[in-house]
């Protein structure tokens, strides 16, 4: 017989397991500092840097790809610019 506990959150439950797991990975880099090319795209790259919540700074942000075009990259330019958004250069604020 089965328990019923286990069966029915056995989504969450491995959901759950999945996060923690992720979580006691990635924690020790979070200590370390900005590596190979994050001064170009993260921090000497002003376009990411997004203060204030208009549509215009986000655009701006995702079109900030340093080369000049965004070649496709603008999700990752989106996702720099909400890190930036939401903790500044500060990966535990």
């Amino acid at each position: 017989m089965r328990m019923p506990l286990f069966s029915e959150n056995r989504g969450w439950l491995t959901l759950a397991l999945g996060g923690i797991l992720c979580a006691v990975i990635y924690a020790p880099g979070l200590a370390g500092s900005f590596a190979l090319d994050d001064s170009i795209f993260v921090v000497g790259n002003k376009g990411v840097h997004v203060t204030a919540n208009t549509l215009s700074d986000w655009i701006a942000a995702a079109m900030s790809f340093p080369s000049g075009s965004h070649q496709g990259r603008w999700l990752g330019m989106l996702s720099f610019a909400a890190n930036h958004y939401f903790t500044g250069m500060d990966p535990y604020a």
